[in-house]
């Protein structure tokens, strides 16, 4: 697979797209919990716009659904 080149964002331009600190992008890559994103060496982070979209896509909460019905929790948990 290749990377669209033309539609990836640094750690900073991608933290600005979901209106967060970049040091939040750094916290979440840590915990495992963040968008999916390309290590490409030492310090070079990137992620498909693509990919931010879906992530936040995701955690979309629906008023009146409740979290983890948003976060596709399912009921036999």
């Amino acid at each position: 697979m290749t990377i669209a080149f033309a539609r990836r964002l640094g750690t900073v331009a991608a933290a600005a797209h979901l209106g967060v600190h970049p040091q939040t992008l750094h916290r979440w890559r840590r915990e495992g919990t963040g968008p999916t994103h390309y290590r490409l060496g030492p310090g070079k982070i990137v992620y498909r716009l693509e990919d931010l979209e879906a992530w936040a896509e995701a955690r979309r909460v629906v008023p009146g659904q409740g979290a983890s019905a948003s976060l596709g929790s399912s009921e036999s948990e």
